[in-house]
């Protein structure tokens, strides 16, 4: 086996903290669904890009894998670009892509540079301690009651000219700044009596620890580690068990104990010596204490009697979803409505009693299918199969064996996320979705006994010999990584100047919150919620200063133009605009809006009224 060298030993160091920042991050940020969290990370991932081409430059190792494993990864990406490109939203369209393009550089970079055992290891370890820890926040919420989650982030605080902040700043003087640090975030009501640990939703919670559950206990039964770390990881499980029942998920429910039958199978056809059985027995307890909890205690008992979808219960409500969605399927089933295309999509679909905002459809599958058509779900799936079929490589490890409790561990983890996927958005919350990425990564390069991978390389070596042509390849990717990280970092400031300008709003410093969302816009022009948040700003002061009011309320006209064009599905920008129009007497635009956001939303009764109220005036005059 080739060794690494020193360079390559160092980059890999830094790539690896960079990998685990990636993972961990979002995992202690409420799942990365913050924007300020997608950005800090994305910009993360370009930072670790520019370091793995830096690397392969400086080896003269430019390389490409050909298993067959990257066909649809690669497929998958350039399919996302095309629909991106073609979407009436960018901003979404572009945040999911950037998404994609997260998962697919983290794989792509896991995979090349990090095939041996201990760095899987490493990583492992990383992701196990923070569900021991997140499981041990859920259980102090549980029995405490706690309502309120804390995770990272960034904060924006109002601080007068003299550094004074809240009653001891200067009315009309303050100025804002972001800090990062912990920041907390109201438990919604209808999660009370749940354990959630550093998200918000419990379901999501349940998706984390069904990922970690399996992998902890794959390597507390099948790996040769020392006694000592066995029985820690076995405490943990305990601990990630507890949480994971307390999460009352009944996706997460069923997909956990799914992972526990496979886990079961894939332990049975390790290895054809049947006197290696004693993993069976703390097997067999862990199944029948879940049994003994979903028969004899209340809580879980009423919580299961609730999966069926009946009456009004949630499960209900994502059922009548679920027949929304294939309503719209049925008109684009090949390839769907783009990128991050079922929120804005979904409303003229929506079913009577529904008045709330649908984000995704409670089901990955269907939310894909609307998303990307049966083109993009085709190709995830063939990518799932080809993991699926790694199962029979397993029995072929067992001289492996702290390889075959990885691919254990994590077939049986993505398994889980398979069959949640059928309940819930999991794969759609940004840290899920990169464990995923990782439980993929595990399974591919713990399927060889061997921790030499040079035969699934390709090295382009009319490219590393030439030395021209090698300069100029390496000046091109550089200069493509560097402007990706430039790129991704203009959008984080962009996004921290908007949650600046958000709070400048909130306090009525209008001035001084239009000079941060116009730095925000000039660095995301695509963004349409600062036209919005700029036109209500405009329209605030014309009603409220009454100084150039019609300059003023035509700078709200157009920023409320440029939002809708940006995304012309947004009914909340149609009912603004519409307002503003009724209050300068343009009663039939404003009406003819009015109508318009009503036939986006046609669930939302705030539209209707104002409609009704309308008619009624132009009537009476």
């Amino acid at each position: 086996m080739k060794q690494e060298s020193l360079f390559e030993k160092i980059c890999n160091v830094l790539m690896l903290l960079l990998i685990s920042f990636i993972i961990a991050f979002p995992l202690l940020s409420f799942g990365g669904v913050k924007s300020i969290s997608f950005f800090i990370t994305h910009l993360a991932t370009m930072v670790l890009v520019f370091f793995w081409i830096f690397s392969l430059i400086f080896t003269r190792k430019i390389r490409f894998i050909k298993s067959v494993y990257i066909i649809p990864v690669i497929l998958f990406l350039a399919y996302a670009g095309v629909m991106c490109f073609k979407s009436d939203f960018k901003y979404y369209s572009r945040n999911e892509l950037l998404t994609i393009l997260d998962y697919f550089f983290v794989f792509l970079i896991l995979v090349t540079s990090f095939y041996k055992k201990q760095y899987s290891y490493v990583i492992v370890f990383l992701i196990l301690l923070i569900g021991m820890y997140q499981a041990s926040v859920g259980l102090i919420q549980y029995f405490k009651k706690i309502e309120t989650v804390y995770g990272l982030g960034v904060r924006c605080e109002l601080v007068s000219d003299n550094n004074q902040t809240g009653a001891e700043a200067v009315p009309g003087q303050e100025h804002v700044k972001s800090i990062f640090g912990i920041v907390s975030e109201a438990k919604p009501q209808q999660y009370a009596d749940r354990a959630n640990g550093l998200f918000v939703c419990p379901n999501h919670f349940a998706g984390f620890l069904e990922i970690c559950i399996p992998l902890a206990l794959s390597i507390c039964l099948f790996s040769r580690f020392s006694v000592g770390l066995r029985l820690f990881l076995a405490y943990g499980t305990l601990i990630m068990l507890s949480g994971w029942v307390l999460s009352f998920s009944r996706g997460g429910w069923i997909s956990g104990v799914i992972s526990l039958i496979v886990l079961f199978i894939c332990g049975a056809v390790r290895s054809e010596n049947k006197g290696q059985s004693a993993w069976v027995l703390p097997f067999v307890v862990i199944m029948i204490s879940l049994v003994f909890l979903g028969v004899f205690v209340r809580p879980i008992q009423k919580r299961l009697l609730t999966i069926t979808p009946t009456g009004d219960s949630s499960a209900h409500t994502r059922v009548k979803i679920w027949a929304d969605s294939m309503l719209m399927i049925k008109e684009k089933p090949v390839f769907g409505y783009g990128p991050a295309a079922f929120l804005w999509r979904y409303p003229p679909f929506k079913h009577n009693g529904l008045a709330a905002k649908v984000t995704y459809t409670h089901n990955d599958y269907l939310n894909t299918l609307v998303d990307y058509g049966a083109v993009g779900l085709s190709i995830i799936i063939f990518f799932f199969l080809y993991l699926l079929s790694q199962f029979k490589k397993i029995p072929d490890l067992f001289e492996h064996s702290d390889k075959q409790a990885l691919i254990i561990g994590a077939f049986s983890a993505l398994v889980a996320i398979s069959v949640h996927a059928v309940f819930d958005f999991n794969n759609h919350i940004y840290s899920n979705g990169m464990l995923l990425i990782v439980m993929a990564y595990l399974v591919i390069v713990n399927s060889s006994s061997s921790d030499e991978l040079s035969n699934n390389f390709i090295y382009l070596n009319s490219i590393n010999r030439n030395k021209m042509l090698f300069v100029l390849v390496g000046v091109v990717l550089l200069f493509v990584s560097g402007w990706g990280v430039l790129a991704s970092t203009r959008l984080l400031v962009s996004d921290m100047r908007y949650k600046e300008g958000k709070l400048l709003q909130k306090n009525v410093l209008w001035d001084k919150a239009l000079q941060k969302y116009r730095l925000a816009q000039s660095l995301d022009p695509l963004n349409p919620n600062i036209y919005a948040d700029i036109a209500d700003v405009y329209s605030a002061m014309a009603l409220f200063r009454r100084d150039n009011q019609k300059d003023t309320l035509a700078k709200a006209m157009a920023n409320y133009d440029m939002a809708l064009q940006e995304n012309p599905y947004e009914s909340d920008f149609m009912y603004k605009k519409a307002l503003l129009l009724k209050r300068v007497g343009k009663y039939d635009d404003a009406n003819e809006l009015f109508i318009k956001a009503l036939e986006q939303e046609p669930t939302n009764d705030a539209y209707k009224k104002e409609i009704h109220k309308l008619k009624r005036f132009i009537s009476s005059n």
